[in-house]
């Protein structure tokens, strides 16, 4: 397939623009010019990437969690003010979201975490806010001049599923361009750096409940007796034979503004965060000590904790999904014909700390 076609041009006519020789361009329906190759990001499905893909990925993370690979702004914030901890690209691009608390109380951002966490839920600037984010985290992955290519994937996990995928599965992977090369699994988990949280357990590394997860998605509660922890699993027969996930997803896009659709579309995601990070803080705890105190008896670096959620690399391939289908919430609005311009937005006139910030030298989200 070549380029015109990959891109859905008008026709096979490639041209370029004398002040920017670098890139080409071709006219698609509306003659709004789009950029071909680089400068065009498409997001793939994660099944559908070519080993190759899969094997850029892996080490262009390998190479953004090296320290000493990050050159940018010092980052420090409220809970941790020692810029060396956060000297790795990935961890310079996620502490955007939560820990080490970029962004006091004192911000004119609708993030007011207490921890100083900048990240946005519960209100209409919820999606743009981590469209910038998920950018922010590919180009981490992209600051390695090999790697400037790579464009991060997207999980679906609205379909059935009864493992997490391979590649955030096991500590250890194959190479899939090299199968004889086994190498440490960057997607598997991430080190907390710093001293985030004294009298937590040793060492800091993220960890999930994968089994909590997928019993949820197919209708099962931890805790048969008490369901209160397992929110929306009667809503399943609006959409029959569908996760609860996929449910709560269909359910959203049927929505017809803009702020309706966002408030549903969270649900699922907060409920995939939740049982992914249903995890009690030491291994011979009852799970249900978690379940029924979540703040004390649960293990703080999870995906539960929106403070440190981002620092686990499966973030890279959800958050991506929820993307997604913001973006199909978008093409649905133009088929029924409901112009942008007539929708409702609050707070999408103000910035987006940190975004706007001085942590902040990427223009492409800046």
């Amino acid at each position: 397939m070549g380029p015109t076609e990959e891109y859905n041009c008008l026709d096979s006519c490639i041209y370029s623009h004398h002040d920017d020789p670098g890139q080409d361009y071709c006219f698609k329906s509306g003659s709004l010019k789009t950029e071909c190759e680089d400068s065009l990001r498409i997001r793939k499905n994660l099944t559908l990437l070519t080993n190759q893909e899969k094997s850029d990925l892996l080490h262009a993370l390998i190479e953004a969690k090296k320290s000493g690979s990050y050159t940018g702004p010092k980052i420090y914030g409220q809970a941790n003010n020692n810029s060396q901890d956060f000297n790795s690209n990935y961890d310079a691009a996620t502490t955007f979201h939560g820990y080490p608390g970029l962004c006091p109380r004192n911000t004119q951002s609708p993030a007011k975490d207490e921890g100083g966490g900048c990240c946005i839920h519960g209100y209409s600037t919820f999606l743009p806010w981590h469209r910038l984010f998920m950018i922010q985290l590919e180009d981490a992955l992209r600051s390695n001049e090999k790697y400037k290519h790579v464009t991060l994937p997207y999980w679906d996990w609205t379909h059935e599923f009864y493992e997490l995928p391979d590649l955030v599965r096991a500590p250890f992977i194959d190479d899939p361009i090299a199968p004889d090369t086994y190498l440490q699994n960057p997607f598997y988990h991430s080190w907390i750096p710093g001293s985030p949280l004294q009298g937590t357990p040793t060492p800091r590394y993220t960890k999930r409940s994968p089994n909590a997860l997928i019993n949820y998605t197919h209708h099962h509660c931890p805790d048969p007796l008490d369901k209160t922890n397992c929110p929306y699993l009667n809503r399943t027969e609006q959409y029959p034979n569908q996760t609860v996930l996929g449910d709560l997803v269909l359910f959203a896009l049927e929505e017809n503004t803009y702020e309706s659709f966002e408030t549903q579309i969270e649900f699922p995601h907060n409920q995939f965060h939740n049982q992914l990070g249903l995890l009690p803080k030491n291994i011979t705890d009852n799970p249900n000590d978690c379940l029924k105190n979540r703040n004390s008896d649960c293990y703080p670096y999870t995906m539960e904790n929106t403070y440190y959620s981002s620092y686990d690399p499966i973030f890279l391939i959800f958050h991506t999904m929820v993307d997604f289908q913001w973006a199909i919430f978008q093409a649905l609005q133009k088929y029924r014909g409901i112009p942008s311009a007539s929708e409702c937005y609050p707070g999408f006139a103000h910035n987006l700390a940190p975004f706007s910030d001085d942590f902040n030298n990427n223009p492409a989200t800046k």
